[in-house]
């Protein structure tokens, strides 16, 4: 019962991180499997649905939900005519996640020590599926850029922690759950404090002139979306996501961006990482509609601020 919560509770957590079409397929599955096999605890299930039929509503209700499928569905789509997958480039990426491939090293043997001394039961059955499912959503990015792969990280280590408690005998049997806590626990840690502590000089400064040219509730505008979180400051609603994928895909062209700067006008229109200059045919447009250059770290990275 706990490891069955542990993961629909991941499941709603990769439902807000796009990871949703494998997950309420598992889920789904999941669900009607075991009130076939066991109908006493249908009523069980029957709350968890409603749980999650609640934060789908919530996600229909509160977000836009025909660019949300478009962004997912649409971008994938785009993304699969535009890049040609490259088998090398994941290799290598992989090459590069050293952690990954130690622990999916640990997985398989788990899973070979499970069928030699135990036996796999439903419950593995279904984690690695999960997990085999979440490997095939990687796979369909593309281009499978590295940060990508981190998605294999939740079912994996879920598993990991699920067959580690099978190996061991009963006495142990809440070790799985205190490590699977710390993990969670150092996770959300480092994800408060790694942002800040991985800035470059640079982006340090970046992060205090915005602060200094805004207010809280001022927009602003920027191909890097960390300086969002780590400014407090808001951005443009359909300047959120300024991949390199929608830019190449045709998702959003210079004429659109145009607009919604127009529409908008955010405070600071900041060109850090090359994705905007992609956008920005001619930086005099700019100055047209009352923008002036505030800083200019190098010749691509610009920061333009609204002087009316």
């Amino acid at each position: 019962m706990f490891w069955f919560t542990i993961a629909i509770v991941a499941g709603i957590t990769g439902l807000m991180v796009k990871l949703y079409f494998p997950i309420l397929l598992m889920i789904g599955l999941m669900v009607m499997t075991q009130i076939r096999k066991e109908p006493t605890i249908g009523s069980w299930f029957l709350k968890k649905i409603l749980v999650l039929s609640i934060v789908i509503s919530m996600i229909v209700v509160f977000f836009d939900l025909p660019a949300l499928i478009d962004n997912v569905i649409g971008l994938r789509l785009a993304a699969v005519k535009t890049y040609n997958f490259s088998l090398t480039e994941l290799i290598n990426n992989f090459k590069q996640e050293g952690l990954l491939l130690k622990l999916i090293l640990v997985l398989i043997v788990e899973t070979i020590l499970i069928t030699v001394f135990k036996k796999l039961n439903r419950m593995v059955v279904w984690l690695l599926l999960w997990l085999f499912c979440h490997f095939l959503y990687v796979l369909s990015f593309r281009p499978v850029f590295l940060h990508h792969l981190s998605l294999i990280y939740p079912p994996l280590v879920i598993t990991i922690i699920y067959l580690y408690r099978l190996l061991l005998p009963d006495r142990y049997s809440y070790t799985g759950q205190l490590i699977l806590l710390s993990y969670l626990v150092t996770l959300t840690i480092l994800s408060i404090k790694l942002p800040s502590q991985s800035l470059s000089i640079k982006e340090k400064k970046l992060i205090e002139l915005i602060k200094k040219q805004t207010v809280k509730n001022d927009k602003i505008v920027t191909d890097e979306s960390k300086f969002y979180y780590l400014s407090g400051r808001l951005p443009a609603p359909a300047l959120v996501d300024l991949s390199i994928v929608r830019i190449e895909t045709g998702k959003i062209t210079t004429d659109q961006f145009e607009a919604i700067i127009e529409r908008e006008r955010p405070k600071l229109i900041i060109l850090w990482n090359g994705r905007l200059l992609r956008l920005i045919k001619d930086q005099q447009w700019l100055e047209k509609l009352g923008y002036s250059l505030v800083v200019s770290y190098q010749k691509d990275k610009l920061i333009y601020g609204k002087s009316f």
